[in-house]
């Protein structure tokens, strides 16, 4: 929200270098250029010429037709500019007019005079004139001398009001409330209650007041953002970091036209709408061509409703956009915390009141992004001859990682107390992520409340500080993307993710889910809500197809699902009726720009998305238009006090068959730029806080060994050298497997004369074979044996062996005998062929790339880690891989460490693929109890896996002779800059003064990569200095293939379970499950867990007298059972916390964490499938349960052949008590597979994880200090 924004401080001088910005741009007009500042001025010229006494509220482009625009670009070498027009919208004689000026003719070619309901947006003059005049009105001073207030530190704001149910013909009108400064600059902190100024605009007139109630005027004390202004004790301050790109940016600017990798877009500035990206292309290095993806894409909207019902609050549901516009309230942005140092900046221009033009400088800043990401990696280990070893360990020479390089457009919108960081960001990949930073001051509200245990009412919000309420609201972001996938003629397709049961015997498996795909015909097949069942959303070009046929699309890949709370029949909800679908599809209209209409300010949702959906139009082969609306809901925490750390959120447009194989295949690799057993919790607790930190701890190791066909497990004193416990392990399931293991099982099929026949018949040289030993799960037999099914690969060209397999060969191996025990040759088929499936770099000369330089901020004492305001343990297991342990973090006003996290580490990985048939039915891998995630960890390669600044350490475990096996390199620790913003506010209510504070966002990261087979799952534990652990998982490497017949997709007259990437090649659907462990000790080891639901309440059920007829609260249920602790994403809102009931804030809130999901992701196969049943726990994403030592892996202890009857599923049914006990949090990242032929050969790395974030936790803000 709101109240105000400037425009009046971009009078500063800046000149772009010389060596990014085109000379030529001087002359240089492209169709959709914004508006020049002499075209603006002209534009006022034209107007005032012929209208006197009128006050500009917009002028923009008037853009050409569409198909004016797209024939000019393709032939822009010889066609002609057209004709540059202005949209110009102004008020005079109380009347709103809408001007089309033509600057080629110098004249005025439209007058329209709007006749309906709204008006359009507030102008920051009349804003400043409306507070002024409500600080003269006599009532006010007698007011504000009532309450002992000084007048001259009174800052008035002015609101839009909003509409509810009033007929006839409205007055331009706003309400101005009041704030207070006294000892302070963070005007919103100190809200002046109860009064409220309305003023006529157009009148300029105050025509009512009213001073309904005085409560106390929150303290300034604690509440000033400014560095100057903080008291000690300080936090740690971090080493410095920067960013280093030596020979310069790798992008280049022609006026608006950016030109980067293979990227191509124009960039605009717009006083309503902001950054406009247009006409953005992608190059194609195998087809020679610039490939159409976008032609315009913009925020369109910032619905922001508050949920407080009294008289002062009821109408503070604002329209940023459309009310006080985006653009209009963009800010200079600060080199170095707004943007990194390898940025470059533009200005944008905007019309005052009186239509002369205000250059706003370094509004837009444009960076390449090098965060030490991974674009894609794999390291190959089934080639024979290319293994290894290094302290008894094999490991491959084959390894080609590339890291992620991206350009980022951002500008920063002040609007009111919020700043919203805007971000697109294009990665080589293809894809573009837009991501949304929401950040600045709250808006409180005054109350007598000093502490929770007071309030027995609805306060509609949270207590933060003493007297200060911040009031639960909502942000909604709809983006216009009017996508040209390859052309402008696409639909819309859903491709639903369906169980299927399976039917009689024809396979062990009982469910699969297969692709059930629908094409929207008309408007009202486009209407989507999220979050309710599994699909994947497409736009695609039915007259364009990949080479074996699939049709060529985008796919939309959504953030977090958020939905509007309100009742349909608000009014507030009827002007935002856009936000109840979070997608919608509409035909390409040129009028169809704004989602809640034109004129936006007291509008009647008469002219909305909502409304122009019904008229149904077709939309299958059309030029259409995506809408998306991404969200939050805010419930505050002291932690947003007085000041917010950024949270962010967004979503992704990403290549779904648009190119016939990884586009990031060739990006050539960047240049350097130099510059064991647990103890006891309680025990390892005592000895924490004791100060016997030089004294060894006891030290002992679980060891599980096979000998003479069964599991033993032992206990080893390393102290006294000596074993302490030994006992057999009698029950399902096996351990993983050594690695010995899986090499002999490998080997043996070579050996087998019908193996060695069943190739010779296909032509197949032996030599080129290999042999991938896969584990084959459970299918309800009685007895299970140790066993490995053997898949056959055929290298012959490509070290991609994945890519090549031979079909029809099944091979069992009982692993205790090392025998074949079943073969089975079933069927013959084509060997997909070896062109176009390696993925090796060539070795050209690679070209540079930005680097994070820095001192190490932080400190590593063997294991332990101190950085910024953190201290934790990083270990390494052979099963778990990187385990974090004991995490703390300092808090400067209690001046001590407080724990956070005991321990987290992913406990189970479970990846099932969707094919029933004989060679793939078994594949439902838990890739950590089968073959472990620390024992398929991969040496980091510097630079690619990690970036410059990384420390490394190595990892160690035993192999099958119980000799050490070091793994080099295992995990990488680096501090992340990657040019976000940590927080920011900009204040401009401060008369005479703007006062402005941006924090960059620097990071600590842990970093493993584990290579289980195809996959390298790459995992993130991420740092931050606000109080956040953000757990992040990369996906990428190599696609598990079948060989099929297949070569178009025409070809297809039954379900291949997956995708035809290539000519004999379909990549089957799959999952991938990551169940985490998070044992979080939140200031202590006694915790609960609280579900906070976000409930819609009407106001006549709740006898609320109100224009308002709905808003949503917050019912708190504290878990009492772990019954009550599982928890299924994505059906209702609500927020997962974490708290210590023993502990509350001086407020009386309990101190907590809170649990920021990523995509709700849950299996689909039935209940009653083997594999299913293995792992229930996948039914829901988090559980809670009471700690127990020995429940740690989510699938059982033993996972190899289990049957589901040591899971956390079976555990949880104990329902143990959780309330202020010892509990743990499981929760479960997700990814429904479905692949596309940019996953082939290798595949660009996909995205997802969760947040663990402080609430009410500290005081307040952290970063402050």
């Amino acid at each position: 929200m709101a109240p105000a924004c400037n425009t009046l401080f971009f009078f500063l001088f800046f000149t772009f270098p010389l060596s990014i910005f085109s000379a030529a741009s001087i002359h240089f007009h492209h169709p959709l250029d914004p508006l020049t500042l002499q075209e603006l001025d002209q534009v006022r010229t034209i107007i005032t010429a012929s209208h006197h006494n009128l006050t500009f509220h917009y002028v923009g482009l008037d853009e050409p037709d569409k198909s004016i625009v797209v024939s000019w670009l393709a032939h822009r070498t010889t066609a002609k500019t057209p004709p540059r027009r202005a949209l110009v919208i102004a008020r005079l004689n109380h009347q709103t007019h809408q001007f089309i000026v033509d600057l080629s003719t110098h004249s005025i070619v439209s007058d329209e005079i709007y006749s309906g309901s709204g008006f359009p947006m507030l102008t920051f003059e009349e804003q400043t004139a409306a507070n002024s005049l409500a600080l003269t009105h006599a009532p006010f001073r007698a007011s504000v001398g009532r309450r002992g207030l000084k007048m001259e530190e009174i800052v008035g704001l002015s609101y839009t009001v909003g509409w509810y149910g009033e007929e006839g013909t409205s007055r331009r009108i706003v309400k101005v409330m009041f704030c207070y400064l006294d000892g302070t600059v963070n005007l919103y902190m100190r809200p002046i209650e109860g009064i409220t100024v309305t003023v006529d605009l157009d009148e300029m007139k105050v025509i009512a007041y009213h001073d309904r109630l005085m409560v106390p005027v929150p303290k300034a004390d604690g509440t000033d953002f400014r560095e100057s202004k903080q008291k000690p004790p300080f936090g740690p301050r971090l080493k410095g970091i920067t960013v280093v790109q030596p020979e310069g940016p790798s992008f280049t600017i022609h006026g608006h036209q950016i030109s980067w990798a293979n990227w191509d877009f124009h960039l605009a500035f717009d006083m309503r709408a902001g950054p406009i990206i247009s006409v953005a292309s992608i190059y194609d290095v195998e087809k020679k061509e610039q490939r159409r993806v976008l032609y315009r894409g913009y925020i369109s909207e910032l619905f922001v409703p508050y949920m407080d019902l009294t008289e002062e609050w009821y109408f503070r549901t604002f329209f940023d956009a459309g009310e006080y516009g985006f653009g209009l309230c963009a800010m200079p942005l600060q080199p170095l915390t707004d943007c990194p140092e390898n940025a470059v900046f533009m200005d944008g221009y905007v019309t005052g009141q009186n239509g002369t033009p205000v250059n706003m400088t370094n509004v837009f800043c444009i960076f390449e992004r090098y965060a030490g990401d991974i674009m894609w990696r794999h390291t190959e280990a089934e080639i024979p001859g290319k293994l290894v070893s290094v302290f008894s360990r094999l490991i491959s020479d084959i390894t080609e990682s590339r890291p992620e390089v991206s350009l980022v457009v951002r500008m920063v919108s002040a609007v009111g107390n919020y700043d919203y960081i805007i971000d697109w960001e294009f990665l080589q990949s293809g894809s573009i992520k837009l991501s949304v930073g929401s950040s600045g001051v709250l808006e409180v509200r005054g109350t007598a409340y000093t502490h929770v245990d007071q309030i027995h009412e609805e306060v509609y919000g949270t207590l933060l500080a003493d007297n200060t309420l911040g009031a639960y609201h909502d942000h909604f972001l709809t983006y216009h993307l009017d996508l040209d996938v390859d052309g402008d003629t696409n639909s819309f397709v859903k491709s639903n993710l369906r169980k299927t049961l399976v039917s009689g015997n024809r396979s062990p498996r009982r469910s699969y889910w297969t692709v059930v795909s629908e094409t929207a015909k008309r408007e009202s097949d486009a209407k989507i809500q999220l979050g309710l069942k599994p699909a994947e959303l497409l736009v695609v070009n039915p007259n364009k197809r990949t080479k074996v046929g699939n049709y060529v699309g985008y796919r939309l890949i959504p953030g977090s699902v958020v939905g509007p709370l309100l009742t349909d029949d608000d009014y507030s909800q009827r002007r935002g009726a856009f936000t109840r679908y979070n997608v919608w599809i509409t035909p390409y209209n040129k009028s169809e720009k704004w989602v809640g209409g034109l004129y936006t300010d007291q509008s009647r949702g008469d002219d909305t998305l909502a409304q122009w959906s019904l008229r149904d139009r077709e939309i299958e082969n059309k030029d259409i238009v995506m809408w998306y609306t991404m969200g939050f809901h805010h419930v505050p925490y002291q932690e947003d006090f007085p000041l917010m750390p950024t949270i962010s959120g967004g979503f992704e447009l990403r290549p779904s068959n648009f190119f016939d194989s990884n586009p990031v295949l060739k990006v050539k690799p960047p240049r350097q730029v130099k510059w064991p057993n647990d103890p006891e919790k309680r025990d390892v607790l005592k000895w924490l806080s004791s100060n016997k930190h030089n004294e060894s701890f006891p030290r002992r190791a679980k060891v599980v060994v096979r000998a003479g066909g069964e599991t033993r497990e032992l206990v080893v004193d390393l102290a006294t050298n000596s074993i302490t416990s030994e006992h057999v392990y009698r029950g399902h399931g096996y351990p993983p497997f050594t690695y010995q293991e899986l090499y002999q099982a490998s080997q043996l099929p070579k050996k087998d004369p019908r193996f060695k026949n069943s190739i010779l018949r296909r032509g197949l040289n032996l030599s080129e074979v290999s042999c991938i030993p896969l584990t084959v799960g459970w299918f309800g037999e009685l007895v299970a044996k140790r066993a490995l099914k053997i898949a056959s690969f055929y290298r012959g060209g490509t070290v991609n062996i994945y890519a090549r397999p031979i079909g029809g060969i099944s091979i069992l191996i009982d692993v205790e005998t090392m025998q074949i025990i079943e073969y089975i040759d079933r069927f013959k088929t084509v060997v997909p062929p070896a062109k176009g499936s390696d993925y090796q770099s060539t070795k050209q000369k690679p070209s540079s790339f930005p680097c994070n330089e820095t001192e190490r901020g932080f400190t590593m004492e063997g294991h332990k880690v101190r950085w910024g305001n953190w201290m934790f343990h990083v270990g390494f297991n052979a099963r778990a891989g990187v385990i974090i342990s004991t995490a703390s973090v300092y808090d400067a006003k209690q001046k001590r460490f407080r724990r956070v996290l005991y321990r987290g580490h992913v406990s189970e990985t479970f990846v099932p693929y969707m094919d029933p048939t004989s060679e793939w039915y078994f594949r439902t891998f838990m890739d950590m109890g089968e073959y472990g995630f620390g024992r398929s960890a991969d040496t980091l390669e510097p630079l690619a896996d990690c970036p410059g600044n990384a420390v490394y350490m190595d990892g160690y475990m035993a192999g099958a002779d119980g000799r050490p096996q070091k793994v080099d390199r295992a995990i990488c620790i680096f501090e992340r800059h990657s040019g976000d913003v940590a927080w920011r506010h900009t204040e401009i209510g401060v008369p005479g003064r703007t006062i402005r504070r941006v924090e960059p966002e620097v990071n600590l990261v842990v970093r493993m990569v584990a290579t289980v087979g195809n996959y390298d799952y790459v995992l993130d534990w991420e740092f931050q200095q606000s109080g956040s652990i953000k757990v992040g998982v990369g996906l990428t490497g190599v696609l598990e293939m079948k060989a099929t017949s297949y070569t178009n997709t025409d070809q297809i007259r039954k379900d291949v379970f997956g995708t035809l990437l290539a000519d004999d090649i379909v990549a089957v659907n799959h999952d991938h499950f990551l169940t985490y462990y998070l044992d979080l000790d939140v200031d202590g080891m006694d915790n609960s867990f609280i579900k906070a639901k976000l409930g819609t309440r009407k106001t006549t059920s709740v006898g609320i007298k109100s224009p308002r007829k709905s808003y949503w609260s917050v019912v708190k249920k504290m878990a009492k059972t772990e019954a009550e602790g599982r928890i299924r994403l994505g059906s209702k809102p609500a927020e997962l916390l974490v708290v210590n009931t023993n502990k509350k804030t001086k407020t009386g809130n309990y101190v907590g964490y809170r649990l920021i999901a990523g995509q709700p992701v849950y299996s689909l196969l039935s209940d009653d499938d083997y594999p299913q049943i293995r792992v229930a726990y996948t039914k829901y994403q988090m559980w809670v349960t009471a700690y127990n030592k020995s429940e740690r892996w989510a699938g059982g202890f033993y996972a190899d052949r289990s049957r589901g009857d040591d899971e956390l599923a079976v555990w949880s049914n104990r329902n143990r008590s959780i309330a202020n006990k010892d509990v743990v949090v499981w929760y479960t990242v997700g990814f429904h597979h479905i692949p596309y032929q940019e996953d082939y050969p290798a595949m660009p790395t996909l995205h997802d994880g969760f947040q663990l974030r402080p609430a009410n936790f500290f005081e307040r803000n952290p970063l402050l200090r």
